[in-house]
């Protein structure tokens, strides 16, 4: 069990999967090749991500993950520091946010300096954890945790006139502190003066041997503080500095001591090959190379283990990696889902659509685990960033994905294939204005198989690869347009929206190679033009009743009339009024909505820039919603959320990383054999949902008693039916055998289950 803010929860041990996830639970599918810190804890390790934390048990490799989910209270892992002593590891976050895990098990958050309102930067820069105080080097001064109180006791602002200054590493050692900051080394005693008086501080300078110049790290080794200034490391001896260490042709990354050592890892500037410089007790110095790349920490513990942190490649035991299996990166764009198998796109955009240059690739979650594809393990892929979108075949094997900026790849996992078409080999042109890119911002696949590709920036905009390989060029748009989606509705419309904001609907008619059927229409603002409030549209979805809903900087706006948009009387966008605090609103109206998807009940799911609802069919009743603070999504930012129909899990991808919640409706089957019910027997101490499936689509469900009596009756969500266990009345059922009947308006697809209660 674990202690959140006072709270009991369950961790997460070994591997996430779906097997047996409860009802309305979350997985967080977090990166772990991007490491932020190494720490030796005796009989384990403690290995930190970018956005979570791992235990690794040394005797049997066994892993603790540690994550909102499961123990952290924030995400954005920024340095950790371990304590013997203590058994304390205190945990820094990007936003300033604090933590301290204890003994593995209790989790202590103090978010005061997150919650702090400062005029400037209040960034946490480093950590020394020397026991019953935790010294953080922060933008404002040094910070200082008691680990007792779990709360912060002091903080030193230690400018030369009393300001502020940025503090970038502390040490501990002789009975006194020493700061790395941007004015210099300033040095204090530990205990017997007031360390809140910058007068109590001493800024070393050039008659102590050291420049007045910015400071990166420090560190108390062997009786020594030591320092590191650009590519200088310094040691002070009999209140002089003296210098150790000078190569132009290194950059220090970080700087540990480890037990008879102090380790300087670094990375050459010439050929970006990472090393360590073990530096012993009596100032012998020993080059351990290669260390990968860009080596973070580097120790060899008391059984002759080495082990090594690396920024961009992770945990090595002796060289071999350890990181648990997940996406490359924690970019999470653009989602797809097809056949039980999840696509994530890592690139992005700016808000003006512009390069990002992001290499993050793209991966592939099948069969509880991830494939990645990028420049790193598919040469191929070299010169593909910013991959804004994906279009995914049935099977959910083969790909097509955008790049903004080099063109379209067609991935094929079965052949282990991927082949890239770009200006260069492909009708596909280069953008107007800047001929050296080919910039694709959309792609979808339509029920022909035939790819519809967005070449935006140019007079062929918009451009289909064909099911049998030949291209046909649609002279519809022009330079000056932007693609941001292709939609295609269960019709075969295609809804392009567009930059600078509208939507285009088109549809090829009978005849693709030919625009003689071709219809086209505008939607823009205003009535008899398309209806809509707002022409900033981010998202679009088609629900079951084959209602299009787009998502604005101002809310949802609705076509229901989609199906006769290109008909002669057009068709104009609608609003939703709904009640909020007792007063009349107009759906999401307050709100950025970024992303929508249906699920099979035919509620949607919309996401935001302060997180994500779940609302009725009709949008007029919010069901869920979630954000940072009631729930382990990792951002309230929404890129996309697509859903797995199959298992009822709902993928959230935000700025912070993938996320997803199991909800409770799947796609009804379309024949009806044995369902099967979860938990299943329930017993006596569980209290949750009952999910009944597969049922048929919206199936009328029957409970019965081992008497034969009705106990409870209801409909399926899509094809899974979620029971509480309850009578009519509210009492849970006694113990027995409890038959589940099923079937669909016409009394037909019948599906027996039994559920077993032990109470």
């Amino acid at each position: 069990m674990w202690l959140k803010n006072g709270f009991l929860f369950l961790c997460l041990v070994l591997f996430k999967t779906n097997v047996g996830q409860p009802l309305g639970s979350w997985k967080l599918y977090f990166p772990y090749k991007d490491a932020t810190g190494l720490e030796d804890a005796g009989n384990f390790i403690y290995a930190g991500s970018i956005q979570s934390i791992y235990r690794y048990e040394k005797s049997n490799g066994l892993i603790t993950f540690y994550d909102k989910q499961t123990a952290l209270s924030d995400v954005g892992i920024k340095y950790i520091d371990y304590h013997h002593g203590t058994q304390t590891l205190a945990i820094a976050y990007n936003n300033s946010n604090i933590d301290l895990l204890i003994d593995g098990k209790d989790v202590f958050n103090i978010p005061d300096l997150k919650n702090k309102i400062v005029a400037g930067t209040k960034n946490i820069n480093g950590i020394c954890n020397s026991g019953s105080r935790i010294f953080f080097a922060t933008d404002l001064g040094v910070v200082v945790v008691n680990q007792e109180k779990k709360e912060i006791a002091a903080s030193y602002i230690i400018g030369k006139n009393g300001e502020n200054t940025v503090v970038n590493d502390v040490a501990i050692g002789n009975g006194k502190i020493f700061a790395a900051t941007r004015e210099g080394m300033k040095c204090a005693l530990l205990d017997g003066v007031n360390l809140q008086d910058y007068r109590n501080w001493q800024t070393f300078g050039i008659s102590e041997g050291v420049p007045e110049a910015s400071f990166r790290f420090t560190e108390f080794f062997s009786g020594k503080f030591y320092a590191v200034c650009n590519d200088t490391l310094f040691a002070y001896t009999n209140n002089t500095w003296n210098k150790i260490l000078f190569d132009t042709t290194a950059r220090i990354l970080n700087i540990k001591s480890y037990k008879d050592a102090l380790h300087l890892m670094c990375t050459s500037k010439k050929n970006g090959e990472g090393f360590v410089l073990r530096i012993n007790s009596n100032g012998g110095i020993e080059r351990i190379s290669p260390v990968y790349s860009l080596p973070i920490n580097y120790f060899v513990d008391n059984e002759g283990t080495e082990w090594v942190a690396d920024l961009y490649g992770g945990i090595f035991r002796n060289r071999q990696s350890i990181n648990p299996n997940g996406p490359w990166t924690q970019n999470a764009f653009n989602l797809s889902i097809q056949n039980n198998i999840l696509w994530v796109t890592g690139g992005g955009t700016d808000a003006g659509w512009n390069y990002t240059f992001n290499y993050s690739g793209f991966y592939v979650y099948e069969n509880n685990a991830w494939k990645n594809f990028n420049q790193y393990s598919q040469p191929s892929l070299n010169n593909f960033p910013d991959i804004v979108n994906v279009a995914v075949s049935p099977d959910g094997k083969r790909a097509w994905l955008a790049s903004n900026r080099e063109g379209l790849a067609e991935v094929n996992l079965i052949e282990n294939s991927i082949i890239q078409y770009n200006k260069s080999n492909s009708p596909l042109q280069a953008a107007a204005g800047d001929p050296v890119t080919t910039r694709v911002t959309a792609v979808a696949l339509d029920k022909h198989n035939n790819v519809w590709v967005a070449n935006s920036f140019t007079n062929f905009g918009l451009i289909v690869k064909k099911n049998d390989g030949n291209w046909v060029k649609l002279p519809y748009l022009n330079t000056g347009q932007l693609v941001k989606k292709i939609f295609i509705a269960s019709n075969g419309y295609k809804w392009l929206l567009m930059r600078p904001g509208s939507i285009i609907v088109y549809y090829e008619g009978n005849n693709l190679e030919s625009t003689s059927d071709d219809v086209l229409r505008v939607l823009g603002l205003g009535k008899g033009n398309g209806g809509l409030n707002n022409a900033n549209i981010n998202c679009i979805a088609e629900d079951e009743d084959g209602a299009i809903w787009v998502g604005t900087d101002e809310g949802i706006e609705i076509f229901y009339c989609a199906r006769s948009v290109l008909g002669s009387n057009g068709c104009d966008a609608q609003r939703v009024v709904v009640q909020r605090d007792g007063f009349n609103a107009y759906l999401f109206s307050s709100e950025v909505v970024r992303a929508i998807a249906v699920d099979a009940a035919n509620r949607k799911w919309v996401g935001t820039n302060n997180g994500v609802w779940l609302i009725s069919a009709d949008g007029k009743e919010e069901l869920l919603h979630f954000n940072v603070n009631n729930s382990p999504l990792p951002s309230n930012v929404i890129n996309d959320i697509a859903i797995n129909h199959q298992t009822g899990e709902v993928f959230f991808a935000t700025e912070q990383g993938l996320a997803g919640y199991l909800g409770d409706a799947i796609q009804g089957a379309e024949t009806c054999s044995d369902a099967i019910a979860f938990p299943n027997p329930v017993t006596h101490e569980y209290d949750g949902p009952i999910a009944i499936k597969p049922l048929a689509d919206d199936a009328f469900v029957k409970i019965l008693d081992p008497s034969g009596l009705l106990v409870y009756q209801g409909r399926a969500n899509g094809g899974q039916m979620i029971w509480d266990g309850r009578t009519y009345n509210g009492r849970r059922v006694a113990s027995g055998v409890y038959t589940v009947f099923s079937a669909n308006d016409l009394g037909k697809e019948r599906c027996v289950a039994k559920i077993v209660f032990l109470n």
